[in-house]
């Protein structure tokens, strides 16, 4: 490198001096107001520090001290002539210099600033040796360069001042000149969008290294070595992959290892990928079994919840206690395992979702014929009923669809009924919703199937307590609820919760037969429903005694059963 020669350092006349080409700063961005200050205050004290410049062709061409010049002029128009000093340097010297001054001012517009980074002899400097001339950092001076990339019509309209440089620094952040076209058709109708908003709208939509669950698998130097290629963003921090197939395939392997060994460790037969788009959840899944006898499970099946029993003994119901002493008794007993001997014919399901999330089903019912034979053999899985040769018995003997929407609908309104006695109860069940313990993603639902109203067709015993809320419920958009009763909300709260219960709930489902009574006693029209082969084994189930009901008519055997459960014999019609 050239020794810098000494400054020569001149008393320059103002009629010599022009401001360089080079500077970039133009009239329009100097402030009138702050250039009159600055007149004034070189009038008292002078020139302290001299501009810098070059000589050519009898004048001295300025590039530090432009606004130094302006103000010079200004007090000429008054007569006032101070000595102007001037360090004259080589052209090339003068410029750089010029450079690295306005760069570090605070005053120069980001045009103004760019309008540097674009002049044709810094074209081919490296990035590092630009910043070591302007007194920037090198990413500083690749974020420029980078706007500057930008397609030539772009970068006319940021020139021009029809965008702004932090709007042309979101638009270097896109993909294609397709999204560049079409964020400069959003700012040319609103102005006002940032550079940000831009830069962020790419980011959103981009797999970030880092911020990615598939990262957490693939180390970057696996990405690097498969070909992956990264993009660092210059005005964030974000490191952005290019080629998300080559990660989505590295991610797989990695998981599809893993799966097997798990496999292979916990005893399942095998781990087997379920391909994306196909529902996950419709997947079989054997149930497993637990440690209690037939007759153990159907009791610890009728317990209501244990924190239903807590609620109801802080409500001081006597009878809860006892009945939670036998749920803690039962619960251990209930815990769902599977055998080795059940593991080795069952799969380890898993499916990789969009964005590295991996769902996993332990236990999933095979589909091959051995492995379904084996799980049959083994009595773990109930062999399919060989197919009736007449399909009409068989459909003598099935709940008819309409039959299965009246139990549905009875369950529903025991369930409301027995909630709407403790509205406490209805806003831990919602509280349970929102918190997904249950497994479901719509607990309450506002989905056409939820039934709104008690259907008096099936004999149900609507409440006084339910009546009275519903007045209360219908008032409420009327009236202020800062007026109404603690107790008053609380029951309308509930009672809009309970109204948009689905029969899809799964507590419907759960709702004891021993619950049902409570609220309804199925009558002979209901009874009807049933076929009369399914009539027939519900009274024999009950009452073993009774014989020679074969030649009575449909009609004579609904009531029978109908009478039967006014007397209180245990009758579970199917379907309950």
């Amino acid at each position: 490198m050239n020794a810098k020669a000494d400054p020569i350092i001149a008393i320059v006349p103002l009629d010599r001096l022009e401001i360089a080409p080079e500077n970039p700063r133009s009239d329009a961005s100097v402030d009138q107001a702050a250039l009159s200050h600055l007149a004034d205050n070189i009038a008292k004290v002078g020139i302290l520090s001299p501009l810098i410049g070059y000589d050519y062709g009898g004048k001295v061409f300025i590039t530090v001290g432009g606004r130094r010049t302006r103000a010079l002029r200004l007090l000429a128009e008054d007569g006032i002539t101070p000595d102007i000093p001037v360090d004259i340097r080589p052209q090339a010297e003068a410029i750089n210099a010029g450079h690295a001054e306005q760069l570090s001012h605070s005053l120069m517009s980001p045009l103004d600033e760019l309008k540097i980074f674009a002049r044709p002899e810094y074209a081919a400097a490296s990035d590092e040796d630009l910043a070591a001339l302007v007194a920037r950092s090198a990413r500083y001076v690749m974020q420029r360069r980078k706007i500057l990339s930008l397609p030539a019509a772009v970068l006319e309209k940021v020139m021009a001042g029809e965008i702004t440089v932090s709007q042309a620094a979101g638009l270097s952040c896109l993909d294609t000149e397709e999204q560049v076209e079409n964020w400069l058709a959003h700012i040319r109708n609103n102005p006002r969008i940032t550079g940000d908003e831009i830069r962020n709208s790419f980011i959103r939509g981009a797999v970030i290294w880092g911020k990615d669950k598939r990262c957490e698998e693939v180390s970057i130097d696996e990405y690097k070595a498969a070909g992956g290629r990264l993009q660092g963003d210059l005005f964030g921090d974000e490191i952005i992959v290019l080629d998300v197939e080559t990660l989505n395939t590295l991610f797989r392997d990695k998981i599809t290892a893993q799966m097997q060994e798990r496999a292979k460790a916990e005893g399942w037969f095998a781990a087997e990928e379920i391909e994306p788009g196909v529902d996950f959840y419709a997947i079989k899944r054997h149930p497993g079994c637990n440690d209690f006898t037939d007759e153990e499970a159907e009791e610890f099946d009728e317990l209501p919840s244990k924190w239903q029993l807590e609620a109801m003994i802080e409500e001081g119901d006597e009878a809860a206690e006892e009945l939670l002493a036998r749920y803690l008794e039962l619960e251990p007993r209930s815990k769902v395992r599977h055998p080795p001997e059940l593991k080795a014919n069952l799969l380890l399901a898993y499916q990789i979702g969009p964005g590295g999330y991996v769902n996993i089903r332990e236990g999933a019912i095979p589909n091959t014929k051995e492995q379904l034979e084996a799980l049959y053999e083994g009595h773990w899985l109930r062999r399919p009923e060989p197919v009736q040769e007449t399909a009409q018995e068989e459909k003598k003997d099935a709940l008819s669809a309409t039959l299965q929407a009246d139990i549905a609908r009875l369950k529903l309104h025991a369930l409301r009924m027995e909630l709407l006695r403790t509205p406490i109860k209805v806003q831990a069940l919602y509280l349970r919703h929102l918190s997904n313990r249950l497994g479901y993603t719509t607990t309450f639902t506002d989905r056409p199937d939820k039934i709104n109203e008690p259907d008096p067709s099936l004999g149900f015993a609507v409440t006084d307590l339910w009546a009275k809320t519903e007045e209360a419920d219908a008032a409420l958009h009327d009236a202020d609820i800062e007026g109404m009763s603690k107790d008053l909300v609380q029951r309308a709260f509930a009672f809009k919760l309970l109204r948009c219960m689905s029969t899809s709930h799964p507590l419907v489902k759960q709702v004891s037969y021993a619950e049902l009574r409570k609220f309804w006693a199925p009558d002979a029209a209901f009874m009807a429903r049933y076929s009369k082969p399914a009539l027939l084994d519900l009274i024999k189930t009950a009452s073993p005694e009774a014989t020679g009901n074969d030649n009575l008519k449909k009609s004579a055997l609904a009531q029978m059963a109908s009478d039967m459960l006014s007397k209180n014999v245990k009758i579970a019609p199917a379907g309950f």
